[in-house]
């Protein structure tokens, strides 16, 4: 099995080291090549590619997002002796379907920001450690000492810091309706950012 780090491609020659043979497929007229340039400069799903899901009769394909592409993916076969060899391996989901976001702050500490990749264990990954390779020492339930009066959960909890209470989007959107209404202009230009 290969690396688990990814290396992002800047150009299209990135791809040529991750062939089983450069001397042999980097050519012209070849896929691994045509892919690479294809892909590469289209910052996305290549042109013919969009023309092909928005004539397609599956209608979950006219209106997607590339999320992630990984040129040469090698994939195990069940009974097969060696992985095979993808030219490219392609993650998307329709626009409607993507989350709204996640806003990491650094000022928010570990626990808020990595919080959203330890929701739920990935099949076969260990146990409490979401979709991490291995799970953090972490304390998720309550915390040393108190919050101060001004915290928006101190009447919540009176005071006690409990780290695995999470404001559902709902709470969030409405805070920040409210806030809009006292702050108009960090509002305008929050939302100026895409902020809802």
């Amino acid at each position: 099995m290969g690396s688990k780090i990814f290396i992002p491609a800047t150009k299209p020659e990135d791809w040529k080291s991750l062939l089983a043979k450069p001397e042999k497929h980097w050519r012209k007229g070849y896929s691994a090549r045509s892919l690479a340039y294809c892909w590469q400069e289209a910052e996305g799903f290549p042109e013919c590619v969009k023309k092909a899901f928005s004539q397609s009769n599956i209608s979950i394909l006219h209106n997607i997002e590339l999320l992630l592409a990984i040129p040469e993916y090698q994939v195990s076969l069940p009974g097969g002796s060696r992985p095979s060899q993808n030219d490219i391996f392609v993650r998307w989901k329709p626009i409607e379907e993507q989350p709204i976001g996640w806003e990491p702050d650094i000022n928010d500490g570990v626990r808020l920001n990595i919080r959203p990749f330890m929701a739920q264990d990935i099949p076969g990954g260990r146990k409490g450690a979401g979709i991490l390779r291995w799970k953090p020492n972490i304390k998720w339930n309550k915390d040393r000492g108190k919050d101060v009066a001004s915290a928006p959960w101190f009447p919540l909890f009176k005071g006690d810091r409990i780290n695995d209470h999470h404001l559902s989007l709902e709470e969030k959107r409405n805070a920040r309706a409210e806030a809009r209404g006292r702050k108009g202009e960090l509002a305008n230009w929050r939302k100026g950012e895409g902020v809802i």
